[in-house]
């Protein structure tokens, strides 16, 4: 099951409690989302068509409830995607105009094509409505726990959108949306309308507005896991570029003590000199803290004595 069908699954689990009135919003949604408009010897009806089958049944459900309007579900094979597609067909002017699919201008029938507001005036409403919309279009999109470093590497990034074909409908949203906290921009692809976002954060919270809290919780745990392993890179970089410090710099040690040697000899050395310059020589891959605790000085004690040997190579001609 993919991200996206396991956050619808869980959104239709917790629709049963819905008010009448969000029934209506969430119907309008769901038809405008997946529904196209057919003209019959019936009159104007919907086809609603989506391979949800647990939607089309809610869906076939709460119609009934509302409107004792019975339809029954229709599947057909998609043999391009290897699943079903399950449709319902509504052919019932009232259902249509109290969804605000179609409306009645000056004698005449015309498909609406905003958002109406006397659907959402409630809070509950205009959730009903979103959610409706995203089970009807909506897609989601992020890495998974088990291989995201390879995903992150692939660019597998953050992804919410809703699909849609129309534009005028598609700005409505984002306006709705903006009224909830929740900042979506849109772009044409392939002549649909696409209101999208690609944060994290507003990711998970449009997540939480849905009530898809089994999801939330996901993304916060893949942020987490995410920002632990950052963290860890982060720590190995930091070793890794001390280590090639320490090596850079005992290998510059070590040949300006190799000059002193080969120009006037160790032995002309004071004791305590030759003694730090002797233990370099024989401990080329060890720090200078290490050295410092092997020669039984302080780390500043026997980098004093090494700022020495380097001052008395670098007096010395080539």
């Amino acid at each position: 099951m993919s991200l996206t069908q396991a956050v619808k699954k869980e959104i239709i689990s917790g629709l049963s409690e819905m008010q009448p009135c969000c029934k209506v919003a969430f119907l309008s949604a769901v038809f405008r989302a997946s529904g196209s408009i057919l003209i019959s010897s019936c009159g104007i009806g919907l086809v609603l068509s989506t391979e949800n089958r647990a939607l089309i049944l809610f869906v076939k459900k709460i119609v009934y409830q509302i409107y004792g309007y019975s339809s029954s579900v229709e599947t057909e094979e998609n043999p391009l995607k290897k699943r079903n597609i399950y449709s319902i067909r509504i052919f019932d002017e009232t259902i249509l105009k109290e969804t605000r699919i179609i409306v009645n201008e000056n004698g005449l029938t015309k498909i609406y094509e905003g958002t109406d507001r006397y659907l959402l005036i409630d809070d509950c409403c205009r959730r009903s409505f979103i959610k409706g919309l995203f089970l009807g279009c909506g897609i989601v999109m992020m890495p998974r726990l088990k291989n995201i470093d390879e995903q992150i590497k692939t660019n597998v990034s953050y992804h919410l959108e809703f699909d849609l074909s129309n534009e005028s409908f598609a700005l409505d949203l984002i306006e709705l949306l903006k009224k909830e906290g929740l900042n979506y921009k849109n772009f044409l692809r392939n002549d649909r309308y696409i209101v999208y976002v690609k944060d994290s954060s507003t990711v998970s919270d449009t997540l939480a507005y849905l009530n898809a809290d089994n999801a939330v919780l996901y993304l916060q745990n893949l942020l987490i896991e995410k920002s632990l392993r950052n963290n860890a890179n982060r720590q190995s970089n930091c070793i890794t570029a001390n280590i090639d410090k320490s090596i850079n710099a005992a290998e510059k040690q070590i040949r300006l003590i190799e000059k002193i040697k080969n120009k006037i000899g160790l032995e002309k050395l004071s004791e305590d000199l030759f003694i730090i310059a002797k233990l370099r020589l024989d401990n080329p891959s060890l720090s200078m803290a290490e050295l410092a605790f092997k020669s039984g000085l302080s780390k500043s004690g026997f980098n004093h004595r090494m700022q020495k040997l380097t001052e008395i190579a670098l007096k010395l001609k080539e």
